[in-house]
């Protein structure tokens, strides 16, 4: 790593081309590249900033990258030209994205990109070289129908270098350019699966297949495994990336080692260059690929030397047939890389040398302990960086096949010793395998508890404040030491002007603070002791742009899952938050309604009183000589029973708007029907009077006695009556 002012401190952000997350889980490539452009950033002391989209994790694969700008096909969080020193950038590009890299060029903002960019600065592997060693292999075998799964032929970048590399192989091998032998997945398993399947319905004649990515090798496995054929009897296929899970395949790829890691840590130091104007000048490194031999492509493993591939071609090196310390130095080294992803070339040759240095020490002294003790500090080493160390498996197999020449340069040892050294190796190894599974699974249960408590306790959270109380008290159990909440407010016509940041820091009490957006994060928010490695991710709580998250990138996997699960708390807390207004503003209704009903029943019940009052003193008084005419009595008669009957519903109301109970309630009493059905009667004839009706009632002086509620029944039997009346035009 080149020398930089220490007293400053430089922000590195990554843009991805696409979603970082599909559903929860992380994809591989940016997985690993990730780790080398973390590694890169704490070696230049500089802030890193990863942009972290998040997609629906559907088939088929839809692109959901997380940028500093709002696109139909993307999220906005703030990772851009306005807060970072330099941007590293994973291509291909979209249109649109490439115009505003375009404009941050010509702004003068340093770019680097992860693949070759044609006008850009770039890091990418030796694809020529790589896609050459793989055919080559192919042909070794015997194979001349050899098709190709390339990416998108519209995009370039790796898409069309290794396209074009393929060709060029063909070439050199004096095979024809046959089109039907190419057909293009995009760089998606999905898409490749159904390229590899239309070449076979078309009945394309291939007997080994070769893909510009692994997640096209994945797909071309599962078409060919659909259609009935075998890999690698029926057909050899071969990748290229070597991600994490391309030996777990059936059966195991053989790939092209993309060194991703490394990739990702020099982008960071070409970057690095650009911003501090050591360099000024486009610059494209190329980082050496290796082929990797597995099964897929019809070896067995470990069977063939593995090939170094750069664009100026580095031949293998082979085992002499007599003992040659330097040559068997090469070739574990080359066994052992194959499937070490985290240490660096001179580490791994470093250990061969250990390796080798105390196998002949052990072998002379008929001692086992300098090999045990090289043995162990290498599997130590690698312990301590999670390296995968069944790679030894591959060095010690190699050491193996060498120890007969081994026992001529060491006269004193005997041939069962060397057989006992490497059983004893190879014990050792299958132990620290089975330790690293075990302590994998405990981990993993210890993770999925520690992600459980989180959820539940999330979705039990009500309120913002005890969603980030969670997070701060959770979250460094995962392994994750910090966590920001950023949600949108806008400005004019742009909804992400301003974030409402929370800012929950253990032991400190919630901070609300408002900054814009585009400048996290804001001084002070971080220590300024060591530099802050930040992954940010966009906070989807409804459709359209909500927030974001900034989390500690130190453990980038359950990332994804907790964001979703945050999003879910917040809505819950939002949709609880709508709950409670409501619940406050029905309150408030049923409050008003009651004062309502109190204030119109007591207004109507004043004058119903003085018509009750009023009708019934006419009926007392105005009798013998002053006795009214009939008429006039059966109306005041009417008049008083029905105010009467007005005046007791008033008084449900009045209990109603008091009890706010909802309901009205009933009276039990004992009842003489003849007297409660007398007056309804009386109403009744005079309705059906006044439409020219006949009527006819029949309705004892007295009784029977039931048990009820005068005001409800008379209520039903008025409006049985009021019925009949209505919807009889004639008769009686």
């Amino acid at each position: 790593m080149h020398d930089h002012n220490p007293s400053v401190r430089y922000t590195v952000g990554v843009l991805s081309n696409r979603q970082i997350y599909e559903g929860a889980t992380i994809v591989r490539y940016e997985q690993m590249l990730f780790r080398g452009i973390r590694a890169g950033a704490r070696a230049c002391n500089a802030n890193l900033l990863l942009a972290c989209g998040i997609g629906a994790g559907v088939i088929p694969f839809e692109r959901r990258p997380a940028w500093p700008v709002s696109l139909p096909d993307g999220d906005f969080v703030p990772v851009g030209p306005l807060n970072t020193s330099g941007l590293i950038v994973v291509p291909p590009l979209t249109e649109a994205q490439l115009l505003l890299v375009k404009t941050w060029e010509t702004q003068g903002h340093p770019l680097v990109f992860t693949a070759p960019q044609e006008c850009y600065p770039s890091v990418g592997p030796a694809n020529r070289a790589g896609i050459a060693a793989a055919f080559d292999h192919l042909i070794a075998h015997g194979h001349r129908r050899i098709a190709f799964i390339a990416g998108d032929p519209q995009r370039g970048s790796d898409d069309a270098e290794r396209l074009a590399a393929y060709r060029w192989a063909a070439t050199g091998h004096s095979l024809p350019l046959d089109n039907v032998l190419v057909a293009y997945g995009n760089h998606v398993a999905n898409d490749s699966y159904h390229a590899m399947r239309r070449m076979i319905e078309a009945e394309v004649d291939f007997t080994a297949v070769l893909t510009s990515n692994d997640e096209s090798a994945i797909g071309a496995l599962q078409a060919l495994a659909d259609a009935g054929k075998r890999v690698p009897e029926d057909v050899a296929v071969i990748g290229f990336d070597d991600v994490f899970y391309a030996k777990a395949q059936a059966p195991p790829l053989t790939t092209i080692r993309h060194p991703t890691f490394e990739l990702g840590y020099r982008a960071v130091e070409l970057l690095m260059d650009y911003i501090t104007g050591r360099r000024t000048a486009v610059t494209t490194v190329r980082v050496p690929t290796r082929l990797i031999i597995r099964e897929s492509c019809g070896c067995q493993p470990y069977s063939t030397p593995l090939i170094a591939s750069r664009d100026d071609v580095i031949p293998a090196r082979g085992v002499a047939a007599g003992f040659n310390r330097e040559s068997l130095v090469q070739a574990m080294f080359d066994a052992a890389s194959g499937e070490l992803y985290q240490d660096s070339a001179a580490m791994i040759s470093d250990n061969c040398q250990s390796l080798v240095a105390a196998f002949l020490a052990s072998l002379d002294r008929d001692d086992p302990q300098p090999f045990a003790a090289a043995l162990e500090q290498i599997l130590q080493s690698g312990d301590a960086v999670n390296e995968d160390v069944y790679a030894w498996q591959a060095a010690i197999s190699v050491l193996r096949e060498q120890a007969a020449a081994l026992l001529v340069e060491a006269p004193n040892a005997k041939r069962a010793l060397a057989e006992c050294l490497i059983d004893q190796a190879r014990v050792r190894i299958s132990e620290r395998l089975r330790r690293h599974h075990t302590r994998f699974r405990i981990r993993q249960a210890e993770l999925t508890d520690r992600l459980g408590t989180l959820t539940a306790r999330l979705l039990t959270a009500l309120e913002p404040h005890q969603i980030l109380q969670i997070l701060a008290e959770q979250l460094p159990q995962i392994g994750i030491r910090h966590a920001q909440i950023g949600l949108f407010a806008a400005e004019g016509n742009d909804a992400v002007a301003w974030s409402d940041l929370y800012i929950h820091m253990t032991g400190e009490p919630l901070v609300e603070r408002r900054i814009l957006s585009r400048q996290f994060p804001p001084p002070g928010l971080y220590s300024s002791a060591e530099p802050v490695s930040l992954a940010l991710l966009p906070l989807i709580v409804e459709a359209g742009p909500s927030g974001f998250v900034a989390l500690d990138a130190a453990y980038l996997e359950p990332c994804g899952f907790i964001v979703r699960h945050l999003a879910a708390a917040l809505r819950n807390s939002q949709l609880h938050a709508a709950a409670e207004i409501g619940r406050q503003l029905a309150e408030e209704a049923s409050r008003l309604k009651s004062r309502f009903l109190a204030t119109v029943s007591h207004e109507l019940r004043t004058p119903l009183n003085l018509v009750v009052g009023l009708s019934e003193m006419l009926l007392r008084e105005h009798t013998g000589s002053e006795a009214l005419p009939q008429p006039v009595v059966q109306d005041l008669e009417r008049i008083y029973g029905n105010a009467q009957h007005l005046g007791r519903l008033i008084g449900d109301v009045l209990d109603l708007a008091s009890s706010e109970a909802g309901q009205l309630r009933l009276n039990r009493e004992p009842l003489d029907l003849a007297e409660v059905l007398g007056v309804v009667a009386v109403t009744g004839a005079q309705m059906a009077q006044a439409k020219g009706l006949s009527w006819h009632s029949s309705v004892p002086s007295a009784g029977p006695w039931v048990w009820g509620d005068r005001t409800r029944l008379r209520q039903v039997v008025l409006n049985l009556i009021s019925n009949a009346v209505k919807f009889t035009d004639r008769g009686s």
